[in-house]
């Protein structure tokens, strides 16, 4: 019995401190609770409120406050419109967009809405969801922004220029002269080039878009070859390359701010050959000289996402040039801090697999507005560029020689809505090799690095 009485009194001992704690944590919590429910916005409040911080363009304050209503799950038309005009007027044109496209889903015929999100693409640099919008403008919303329908032909691009090289270094070292006790030395001098291309693009879907282009290359090369004790037993052997080259691509525009591209390049060489041999019988150099015609393609496929301000592409490229099977896989961040084309950056790895050879490759741009239409950017790229491809394989990088890193800077303005210029210079350090043999079977290499540059002028009509 007493046991009894003593484990009763032990339970109601424990439950009174139980039920003590609990009632003072309930009465701690309670105002945290009840002031967090009386911060909780309403639909009246908020709609009050963003309405005449509307009309009184405080911007701010209207981000802040619609925002977060938003975030507690208050979501109605003229709310993300408020909202979103806000960002637009700050000019982050990359926030604005998500909260025009929320609106379209309450409405989505709103043409106001459909307009503002046009200017934001169009800021944004986003054309591929311009071309989705489009079909959605009506006849007097057009008229009034000035814009007409897209036609099939979407812009014509014309760029070209002359590539120099300053390797006169090598050519003054190696004019007439011989590494010391060889019997044979050789190189090739890489020549100033010519290049132009012409493309044109297509709209074939109000989600797709095709480009077509075409490139010509003309590359002068210098044959240089020593034999014994007789340096100018021959002479120098000169010849031109005649690359001309296929591009195009595919844009294909999804919602949610997803764009796939598929890209192919086809490339076809002419070019003269010399080749060397040595007749065992008579003791003397034999040379022949033949035409060499061969292809080369090189296939792409990138997929980006767009962010309010952020933006990732995962590119990936397989083709068959340099004479090597070569793969690359790469991903690339886009950054825009102020949701405009004022300053961005892209950082981009990218892996390349050729055989025997693996490299790592960093590429990092930064460009912005340095006048109302005028644009520059400049890019630095750092590795093994040889056979490398970039821009959706647009550019190639198949020269002869080891590209070890390049910069570019480019000068981008748009005189109005239908003409562009451009002009880019980029400089690409190479190596010249030199071969030399000390006997039949025994060689090596003299490798001299120099610098390639180039200069390319762009003219882009849209219509």
């Amino acid at each position: 019995m007493i046991t009894y009485k003593k484990t009763y009194h032990n339970i109601y001992f424990v439950f009174n401190r139980l039920l003590f704690v609990g009632t003072l944590a309930l009465l701690i919590t309670m105002p945290a609770m009840l002031g967090a429910q009386e911060k909780r916005p309403g639909f009246k409040k908020t709609d009050s409120l963003t309405y005449v911080l509307y009309q009184q363009q405080k911007w701010d304050e209207l981000i802040e406050t619609g925002e977060y209503a938003l975030k507690h799950g208050i979501d109605y038309y003229y709310l993300q419109m408020r909202v979103g005009i806000a960002w637009y007027e700050k000019g982050n044109f990359r926030q604005a967009i998500p909260h025009f496209e929320a609106a379209l889903k309450f409405n989505d015929q709103d043409q106001t809405a459909m307009e503002y999100l046009y200017y934001c693409y169009l800021f944004s640099g986003r054309q591929y969801d311009i071309r989705r919008l489009m079909p959605r403008l009506n006849k007097s919303t057009m008229e009034k922004m000035g814009i007409k329908k897209s036609g099939i032909l979407e812009d014509v691009y014309i760029e070209g220029g002359p590539g120099f090289s300053d390797d006169q270094k090598i050519k003054n070292n190696r004019n007439g002269t011989r590494e010391l006790d060889t019997i044979y030395n050789s190189t090739y001098l890489y020549g100033n080039t010519l290049y132009y291309h012409v493309g044109a693009r297509f709209n074939i879907h109000p989600n797709i878009s095709i480009y077509q282009g075409y490139s010509g290359i003309k590359a002068p090369f210098t044959q240089k070859i020593w034999y014994q004790d007789l340096p100018l037993d021959l002479d120098d052997f000169t010849y031109t390359t005649y690359q001309d080259e296929y591009y195009g691509n595919l844009e294909i525009g999804l919602p949610n701010g997803i764009k796939i591209t598929p890209a192919w390049h086809f490339l076809w060489y002419k070019y003269d050959n010399r080749n060397i041999g040595y007749d065992t019988i008579s003791f003397a150099l034999t040379v022949d000289t033949a035409t060499i015609h061969r292809s080369e393609y090189v296939m792409s496929l990138s997929i980006r996402k767009d962010l309010p301000n952020l933006a990732f592409e995962l590119n990936g490229v397989f083709g068959d040039f340099g004479r090597k099977n070569q793969s690359q896989l790469g991903i690339s961040a886009f950054v825009y801090p102020f949701g405009n084309l004022n300053f961005y950056t892209q950082t981009s790895f990218i892996n390349v697999w050729q055989p025997g050879v693996y490299s790592l490759i960093f590429q990092q741009m930064v460009g912005g507005r340095l006048a109302n239409k005028l644009w520059v950017e400049a890019n630095f790229t750092l590795g093994n560029l040889t056979n490398f491809a970039e821009n959706n394989a647009f550019t190639i990088y198949n020269a002869p020689e080891k590209i070890n890193y390049k910069f570019e800077t480019a000068f981008i303005y748009d005189l109005n809505k239908h003409l562009g210029f451009s002009l880019r210079y980029r400089l690409e350090q190479r190596e010249n090799e030199y071969l030399y043999y000390r006997t039949i079977n025994e060689y090596d290499r003299l490798i001299t690095k120099y610098f390639y540059h180039s200069i390319i002028g762009g003219i882009k009509w849209r219509f």
